[in-house]
């Protein structure tokens, strides 16, 4: 039964490729292109007024909060990681001390070295695999995705959070490479951000934060809406500042078209759940990495150190993607046995 919502799913899938470069950019559902053109429909037809967006956002809201299992009042609304990450690193005493890994996405580590920059914190950076062993009372915050971009390594979510709390650490987790398929208790992140247009299906401009309620009262956006207003309509003339009192406080006005977009791909996210996925996922980077003789891993994403391997794959058909040096591969429900396959005979071939 659970399989049959694999192959139910892929139908609403039909790449002229095959596609394996989820890690850069998700493939849409036909209910998603479906949606997309009927509201550039309206809008050509002169029928669009900006209420019409309202509900399709928090309907987008209340899906991302199901998927990582938080309330909807921890769910703020954005376009952009660094943008939600900047006000995170804002909220930091000055002389805060944040532990990152080396080569990590720099959407995260840009507006950490910015405040490192101008002496107001700390920033020490480790390899991936020392990073929870590196945690200790000295630390204040800890900065990482989940599963990194470079080469697909997945943390331990759930230990790293064990340990900060230990010592009293707080944690900023970047889930872009991993909600929609890597489950791990994403409700005990202190602060949790996410970009959609990769695993979550979604059309750019779309990404989420989710804050614990104990941090609400910290955060300052960095730029203010109007769509952060306790209630949105009557926040858009004139003083006082009057934001909501929970994480909405730090929603970015929504790029319209792409939260129309969001709701289809989030529904179909959430309706398949990501432990479902995660395992379909996972199966077929391993059996990718059987067929070329290389050791399984618990990641959708494997990287393949070959130089020219992008470029060479690309020539045959199928989509990857080169990161220093090496070939990223990603594997979504949306990938069949039969793709896999025929990749990976390719690859054989080419290392030979």
């Amino acid at each position: 039964m659970e399989f049959k919502k694999i192959i139910d799913a892929q139908r609403l899938f039909s790449p002229e490729t095959i596609y394996l470069n989820s890690a850069t950019l998700g493939l849409p559902p036909l209910t998603v292109k479906e949606s997309l053109e009927r509201v550039v429909g309206t809008w050509y037809q002169g029928k669009l007024t900006a209420p019409m967006f309202d509900q399709p956002v928090e309907n987008c809201r209340q899906l991302f909060a199901k998927i990582i299992n938080v309330p909807c009042s921890w769910v703020s609304i954005n376009s952009t990681v660094s943008q939600m990450v900047g006000t995170v690193v804002n909220s930091l005493d000055k002389g805060s001390v944040v532990l990152t890994v080396k080569n990590e996405f720099t959407s995260l580590l840009f507006p950490l070295l910015q405040k490192a920059q101008c002496s107001e914190i700390m920033v020490r950076e480790v390899k991936p695999e020392d990073l929870i062993a590196s945690i200790d009372s000295s630390i204040d915050m800890v900065a990482v995705s989940a599963a990194q971009s470079v080469d697909g390594t997945v943390i331990n979510v759930d230990r790293l959070v064990e340990k900060a709390k230990a010592h009293g650490c707080k944690t900023l987790i970047d889930g872009t490479q991993a909600i929609g398929w890597y489950s791990q208790a994403w409700q005990e992140v202190d602060y949790l951000v996410a970009a959609a247009y990769k695993w979550l299906l979604c059309p750019r401009g779309v990404a989420f934060m989710s804050v614990r309620p104990e941090f609400h009262a910290d955060l300052l956006p960095d730029g203010p809406s109007w769509f952060g207003g306790e209630r949105v309509w009557d926040s858009i003339y004139g003083s006082p500042l009057r934001l909501a009192n929970d994480a909405r406080k730090c929603d970015a006005s929504p790029a319209w078209f792409s939260w129309i977009g969001a709701e289809k791909a989030l529904e179909l996210i959430h309706n398949m759940g990501p432990k479902l996925i995660g395992e379909y996922n996972v199966n077929l980077a391993n059996r990718f990495l059987n067929r070329i003789g290389y050791e399984t891993t618990q990641s959708a994403i494997i990287s393949v150190n070959a130089p020219g391997l992008c470029q060479a794959l690309a020539k045959h058909n199928i989509v990857t993607s080169e990161r220093l040096g090496s070939t990223r591969i990603s594997f979504h429900f949306y990938n069949t046995e039969k793709q896999v396959d025929t990749a990976a005979e390719f690859v054989s071939k080419y290392l030979q």
